[in-house]
């Protein structure tokens, strides 16, 4: 995956236009994934270089899910960049 298969918000950047909705791609089905279509949301913190990160997951059995978590992110590692240890929030 690469930069360009999220969507970046940062704090006040949904103020003047519609915040969505976004339609992301489930991350878990094992099938290929569209590269042309989002697969998760990358919100900004207060922290440099710490995100709240969004992904669409399916339920065994129960549908669709959204999974959130919270994780350092650099891209000085090229490709998609280095994502850190994730931590779901409290």
């Amino acid at each position: 995956m690469s930069e360009s298969n999220f969507i970046l918000l940062e704090p006040g950047s949904c103020s003047s236009s519609p915040c969505g909705p976004y339609y992301l791609q489930p991350l878990d089905t094992g099938g290929s994934l569209d590269t042309s279509s989002p697969v998760g949301i990358r919100i900004s913190t207060e922290i440099s270089g710490r995100y709240f990160w969004v992904e669409h997951r399916t339920k065994k059995g129960n549908g669709n899910a959204a999974y959130i978590c919270s994780a350092s992110y650099s891209l000085s590692y090229g490709g998609g960049g280095l994502l850190r240890k994730t931590v779901p929030p409290d």
